[in-house]
């Protein structure tokens, strides 16, 4: 009787090790950084096409830029384009600090990142925005075409330095990445008047 408990308990164990390892293994969960350079916010600013105070509407879509790296590179032909997880996001804007959008204008933007199937990847500790969330954010209109999508949409500027999230508590915008930069939007707007 007492082998058969060992017995029974050892492979208890090893069911639950097994559980554990095939979760482990099968849920991809990536966090990537890249380097930006050490500009200034007002540069940020200044380099960007639009700076804008949106609402998300809702996610479109999360995909791989290049699943079956058929698409070739439009820098150099004798390359594959790179293949990012995206998402892209309908949000509409609520206000215009630089750029040319009109309130409650609706735009499409793509953030590297998102989930897919079990894989999941954020990109410098910011998840991709959610429904219902509001943001300032630093965008660039995208024309490089790396995945042959024929969708108009734009772009952070910076992942870490260029997204802003709503805090409803101080009535600020919170940089994702670092907490303790917070401005109102009229900071934002006095920003870019002297730059």
């Amino acid at each position: 009787m007492k082998k058969f408990v060992i017995l029974g308990s050892c492979i208890i164990l090893l069911i639950a090790i097994s559980l554990i390892l095939i979760y482990v293994f099968t849920y991809e969960r990536a966090y990537v950084s890249k380097s930006y350079g050490n500009y200034s916010q007002e540069e940020y600013m200044e380099f960007a096409d639009l700076v804008v105070a949106v609402k998300v509407i809702k996610n479109v879509e999360t995909k791989y830029t290049n699943p079956d790296f058929t698409i070739k590179s439009t820098i150099n032909d004798n390359e594959i384009a790179r293949n990012e997880l995206v998402t892209y996001s309908l949000v509409k804007v609520k206000d215009v600090i630089k750029g040319d959008v009109k309130i409650d204008e609706e735009i499409l933007i793509r953030e590297f990142g998102g989930k897919y199937g079990n894989t999941k990847i954020v990109v410098d500790n910011s998840e991709v925005v959610k429904k219902g969330e509001e943001y300032i954010m630093f965008l660039f209109k995208d024309t490089s075409d790396i995945e042959g999508s024929s969708k108009e949409y734009y772009e952070l500027s910076n992942p870490y330095r260029s997204k802003f999230k709503y805090s409803k508590d101080i009535n600020q915008y919170v940089n994702v990445n670092d907490d303790s930069r917070k401005f109102s939007i009229q900071d934002f707007k006095t920003m870019y008047e002297e730059i």
